[in-house]
C-alpha cells in the first residue's frame, strides 16, 4: 500500500483494523464503483477507505470523467490495487456509475462518490450480513455526515422497510429516516431485475434506484453499524 501524505493521520490514512479471517469461509465478492471528476482533494481518501478494509474478495472500479486536477496521478499511484480505472470524457455522474456497474462482477454492489468514505469494518459487516440473510436485496446501516475537514456533523440511521415509507417525504425523509447513499449496498440478483440507474436524473438517481428495488419486491435489511461517511461541501450537487 502506498504511504499516505505526511500530514495525514487516522482513518483511512492509517489502518486501524484487521481484515476478516480469510481461511474460515468463502467471502462474497464486493464490487465498488467510484464515479469522479476533479476531486483530487478527496479521491485518495475514498480509495484508501476501500483498500484498507483489507477485504479478501474486492473489485474496485474507478470511472473518472477526464479530470485535469491531478486525479489521474492518484489513480496511477494506486493502479495495482484498482481492478479497473479509466479517465475519459463521459456524460456525468450517473453515466459513470452505469459504466462501472457494467464492468462489475461482484455478488454485492455499491458505489461511493469520491468525496465520501467507508468506515472501518464495513465490508466484513456487509458480507457477513449478506451470508446470514440471503433473502435480503438491499443492505444498509448508519452513516456519519462530515464536513470538508472530516469533522463529524451528525449521524443518520435510515429506517425504510417498504415502498410506502420510501415515498413518505414527511414522516420519513423530514425526520431523517431515509437512506444516505454511501451506506447502501445491494445484490447482483436485484440489480439484474431493476437494470441501470436513470441517466436523465441529475439529483435523485439513487432515490429512484431504491424505488425500483422496492417495486421489484426487494427485501431490505439494516446493520446496526456505521458503515460510511457522507461529506457536505460547498461545491457539491
Amino acid at each position: 500500500m502506498p504511504e499516505p501524505p505526511a500530514n495525514q493521520a487516522g482513518w483511512p490514512w492509517v489502518n486501524t483494523q484487521a481484515g476478516p479471517e480469510y481461511i474460515k469461509t468463502d467471502w462474497p465478492k464486493i464490487s465498488i464503483v467510484i464515479p469522479t471528476i476533479n476531486q483530487v482533494r478527496y479521491l485518495e481518501q475514498a480509495i484508501r477507505s476501500i483498500l484498507l478494509q483489507y477485504y479478501p474478495n474486492l473489485e474496485l472500479i474507478v470511472i473518472d470523467g477526464g479530470s485535469t486536477d491531478g486525479s489521474v496521478e492518484i489513480l496511477k499511484k494506486y493502479d495495482k490495487f484498482i481492478t479497473l480505472w479509466v479517465s475519459e470524457t463521459d456524460h456525468g455522474q450517473t453515466h459513470a456509475i452505469n459504466k462501472g456497474m457494467q464492468k462489475a462482477t461482484g455478488d454485492i454492489l455499491a458505489y461511493l462518490n469520491s468525496d465520501d468514505i467507508y468506515l472501518p469494518g464495513t465490508f466484513t459487516a456487509v458480507a457477513e450480513f449478506a451470508k446470514n440473510n440471503p433473502h435480503i436485496d438491499l443492505i444498509h446501516g448508519g452513516c456519519q455526515v462530515i464536513d470538508e475537514s472530516d469533522d463529524i456533523l451528525s449521524e443518520r440511521w435510515g429506517s425504510i422497510n417498504n415502498l410506502t415509507e420510501l415515498l413518505d417525504l414527511w414522516d420519513v425523509w423530514w425526520k431523517q429516516r431515509n437512506f444516505v447513499q454511501p451506506e447502501v449496498f445491494w445484490t447482483r440478483r436485484i440489480a439484474e431485475k431493476v437494470g441501470p440507474f436513470r441517466e436523465d436524473l441529475y439529483f435523485v438517481m439513487d432515490y429512484d434506484y431504491w424505488l425500483k428495488i422496492f417495486l421489484a419486491s426487494g427485501q431490505v435489511g439494516r446493520i446496526n453499524k456505521l458503515l460510511s461517511a457522507f461529506r457536505i461541501t460547498s461545491v457539491q450537487k
